[in-house]
């Protein structure tokens, strides 16, 4: 009998596949612990991007709906975020041990932010909007622009709690924890 045959044994008493090899491993080399998880390349890249999508914010609009003052303000909070999204996702490529909670911490902080600065700019649009309305005898035309708004708030506020509720999620998941607490010593 040769090396390939198998000898006569019913077929449940026989081998299904070979036994797998074991690993290899160059002499000298041992298996390295685990790096980045893939998930905090992921949601670094997310924030560098919206970080890039913030600066539409200082892009001149011909039309200016919001008082000078809210406009301002509403810059100073853009920056502040464009500053927190390129800070935290240059962290998480960099493994530093504060920039998971600090991301988490962000992403809370910005997301309450943005929701009061969402209602904000709803109130004076919609006064605006009711302005340039009133000139038009079309109550369709009324009706049409503050559902339109409300889709649009409405469409923004599940896509901000989808995206940042995911990300706090993963950020919180056991094997990003000791990822970056691996970090720290």
């Amino acid at each position: 009998m040769t090396d390939n045959e198998q000898p006569n044994l019913p077929p449940e008493e026989r081998p299904a596949l070979p036994p797998t090899p074991p690993p290899q491993v160059a002499p000298g080399f041992a298996p390295s612990a685990p790096g980045r998880p893939v998930a905090a390349t992921v949601i670094a890249i997310v924030l560098l991007v919206f970080a890039v999508l913030g600066l539409t914010a200082f892009i001149p609009q011909p039309i200016q709906v919001l008082p000078s003052v809210v406009r301002a303000v509403s810059l100073v909070i853009s920056a502040i975020s464009i500053a927190l999204y390129i800070t935290m996702g240059v962290g998480l490529l960099r493994m530093e041990p504060w920039a998971r909670k600090g991301t988490i911490y962000t992403l809370i902080g910005l997301f309450i932010v943005g929701m009061a600065t969402s209602a904000l700019t709803y109130t004076y649009t919609a006064a605006y909007m009711q302005q340039q309305i009133a000139a038009t005898p079309s109550p369709e035309a009324a009706i049409g622009a503050r559902v339109g708004m409300m889709i649009g708030l409405g469409v923004g506020l599940c896509f901000s709690v989808a995206i940042y509720g995911v990300m706090i999620y993963v950020l919180t998941r056991p094997n990003m924890v000791e990822a970056y607490d691996r970090r720290t010593t």
